[in-house]
């Protein structure tokens, strides 16, 4: 019972997301596109804080990302070696 309630509740929830992110999508975009012009700093407040917190975002995610290249090397080597080039298969084998 609560297994269905949880699905259930999942599939509500990721069709209200889905709506919501194209409710706002055109939005997010033409003030997102806005932070990046020139003189953006003297038209819209918090313009430079935004531009620094997703620079540093993105180099986070290439830090991590590089950090991380040796693991998923192995993990991604591991897998072709035993066949198993398909998730679905995988998920198979352990369920």
């Amino acid at each position: 019972m609560l297994r269905t309630v949880h699905t259930l509740s999942f599939i509500v929830w990721g069709a209200l997301m889905i709506v919501h992110v194209l409710a706002y999508v055109t939005h997010g975009l033409r003030v997102g596109i806005a932070d990046w012009r020139r003189k953006t700093e003297n038209l819209v407040a918090g313009a430079r804080s935004r531009r620094a917190t997703l620079a540093a975002a993105l180099l986070a995610g290439v830090i991590v990302a590089l950090a991380t290249y040796p693991a998923q090397q192995s993990w991604l080597s591991h897998h072709h070696e035993h066949g198993d080039d398909d998730a679905a298969a995988v998920v198979s084998r352990q369920g």
